[in-house]
């Protein structure tokens, strides 16, 4: 791995919530177990393993990188901290058009821009997703804001937005560059772009009823957005999304499976080896647990506030939390 990317390895470590000790491999057979940093970087390196096409090379042990080019036009990054959203963006844009300040890590220049970055965005102990789509031919960005509660906060945006259009017309100005042979043109500013926000308004996480699911279902909206772009003409219009809404029937087996699937894909790339056997026994030690706390739930429905189990009072603030 290069130094940079190091650097930002240790960075996002320290803003870790989850702890660096804590993994899938490990820990991913409690049911409430919150997806790391560490977590979510290899489960996007297995979707970019699986999903995106490559045809430069490479030397050995960056076939997966990040900023690696693909056939695709697809850049997902690695995670960003909202604390330090504007370093890491202004670093791999500035990686991808070989403009680095440091000369050795512009070894991965696109010669093509990207058309598509997803962005894994960590605030707190909260996994968000922001989608950019780029028409280069016509100026205009499309954004898509994407919160597992269906509600992305507005101040955030706000505090994203301007860091978004300063790198996304660096990418368009060095396209023009590209498509005019070097020759001198005039640059773009940014009213010469134009910015649609859109919104995944899906709660799919349960606003006030869960805490713990908003990493699998943002790794898996990744995925849902990175195939649709790919198998439906460039466009992100019309994606469905894998999890639906969390009052669903079926949203707790969709959930289950999401996140069965995601420790096989984690001892996929780490090469730990996690059979099939014991998938199947945490499938079903979560199932039976899922039914047991029902029960418990609805025993205890009438007890006083204060004869409540922590597990049920966490539910109870968040929920009054919700509605202040």
């Amino acid at each position: 791995m290069m130094n940079e990317e190091k650097e930002k390895d240790n960075k996002l470590k320290k803003l870790n919530a989850g702890g660096d000790n804590r993994n899938l491999a490990d820990d991913g057979n409690n049911r409430h177990y919150w997806y790391s940093i560490i977590d979510i970087m290899t489960l996007l390196l297995h979707t970019r393993q699986g999903v995106l096409q490559y045809n430069n090379q490479v030397v050995p042990g960056e076939e997966f990188l990040a900023i690696r080019q693909n056939q695709n036009g697809i850049f997902l990054t690695d995670p960003y901290h909202t604390a330090n959203f504007t370093e890491y963006f202004n670093d791999d844009i500035s990686r991808i058009l070989g403009n680095h300040p440091e000369e050795n890590q512009n070894k991965h220049v696109w010669d093509t821009m990207p058309r598509l970055i997803v962005i894994p965005l960590l605030s707190g102990m909260h996994w968000r997703t922001i989608a950019i789509q780029i028409n280069y031919e016509i100026y205009t960005i499309d954004i898509v804001w994407d919160d597992p509660y269906g509600k992305f906060p507005e101040q955030l945006k706000q505090n994203l937005l301007e860091s978004i259009k300063i790198n996304i017309l660096k990418l368009l100005n060095s396209n023009n560059q590209l498509i005019n042979m070097g020759e001198n043109v005039d640059s773009l500013i940014e009213t010469d772009i134009n910015i649609l926000q859109h919104n995944n308004e899906i709660d799919q996480q349960g606003q006030g009823k869960n805490g713990w699911d908003c990493g699998p279902i943002t790794v898996s909206n990744i995925r849902d957005y990175i195939v649709h772009y790919a198998h439906n003409n460039n466009n992100l219009t019309g994606i469905d999304y894998t999890v639906s809404d969390y009052n669903t029937e079926n949203h707790e087996n969709t959930i289950t499976d999401i996140r069965i699937n995601h420790i096989n894909q984690y001892g996929t790339v780490t090469e730990i080896g996690i059979d099939e056997e014991r998938l199947n026994d945490i499938r079903l030690i979560w199932e039976k647990n899922n039914k047991a706390q029902l029960e418990q739930i609805d025993k205890k429905f009438y007890k006083e506030i204060s004869q409540l189990d922590d597990f049920y009072l966490s539910i109870f603030f968040s929920v009054l939390e919700y509605y202040q």
